[in-house]
């Protein structure tokens, strides 16, 4: 499940995905705590036996993918989707996706 870290500093930046700024957060401290603030969100958001995150979208991304987040900015270029981190996951000796909330 992809989702934004920070979004309460950041409020008109757009990508269409789950904003950690909703229900118990600490979205405003993102500037000092970095990915810690998406961590907090998902415990208190998606409570799950096992939680994982990828916040360096830039060793995922495909190139092969022309599709983009944030309009033509390459930064934001489109990460590999779920099922490609399933596929992954079983290859390494098990099916993971169904105890995994987040997997970006």
């Amino acid at each position: 499940m992809p989702f934004q870290v920070g979004k309460a500093l950041h409020p008109p930046i757009e990508f269409g995905v789950t904003c950690d700024n909703s229900r118990d957060n600490i979205s405003s401290l993102n500037g000092r705590y970095s990915e810690l603030t998406g961590s907090c969100w998902l415990q208190e958001s998606r409570p799950s036996l096992y939680q994982s995150l990828v916040y360096y979208r830039r060793h995922f991304v495909k190139p092969d993918n022309p599709e983009l987040y944030g309009g033509d900015d390459k930064l934001f270029a489109v990460a590999s989707q779920r099922i490609d981190y399933e596929s992954l996951l079983d290859e390494m000796g098990g099916n993971c996706s169904d105890r995994t909330e987040a997997l970006y």
